[in-house]
């Protein structure tokens, strides 16, 4: 799941063939599990906060599932801070500085995340490491979860079950 500050100019996405989309400002685009067409204008510039497997999840107590394949007004989940750090990206004197200002927006995130980490954070990521090639029930183990309720909490926390995860368009 990917934040996205579009600090000038467009973007827009391909929705139905030939028809462009265009998108807000502060973005949030959730788990993708297909390919999209994507357009810009020619003086773009897009800072971006990637957010590691579950991480939004976390931080916003949304289940991901909820998420997946959505592109969403970050400013819907992010009211004032959001916003605050758009209009700071935007008066940026360099590309240091947007930085600093991405930082400070994420370190204000993590105080105030509403869910703890589990053992499936980690089990995650060896999942997205292992390419896909590497047991589910030994995941399930590892994260301290019968296989059915690594699936569900996986959907939960990632948007999509294990095996299409593993092979999802990054």
């Amino acid at each position: 799941m990917v934040l996205h500050f579009f600090l000038r100019d467009f973007w827009a996405i391909e929705r139905v063939r030939g028809t462009k989309e265009y998108k807000p400002t502060i973005t949030l685009a959730g788990q993708r599990t297909f390919v999209t067409n994507q357009y810009t204008g020619s003086d773009f510039i897009n800072f971006q906060v990637v957010f590691q497997p579950a991480a939004l999840f976390q931080l916003t107590g949304i289940p991901a599932h909820e998420l997946t394949d959505q592109i969403l007004d970050a400013t819907t989940l992010f009211p004032g801070s959001v916003c605050d750090t758009f209009g700071q990206m935007q008066e940026a004197k360099s590309y240091s500085e947007l930085l600093v200002i991405g930082e400070n927006f994420v370190k204000t995130l993590l105080k105030h995340k509403r869910k703890d980490s589990h053992p499936l954070n980690l089990a995650t990521r060896q999942l997205m490491y292992a390419g896909g090639n590497i047991s589910l029930d030994w995941l399930a183990q590892e994260a301290c979860l019968c296989t059915k309720q690594f699936k569900r909490k996986f959907n939960e926390r990632i948007g999509v079950n294990p095996k299409l995860y593993a092979h999802c368009p990054v």
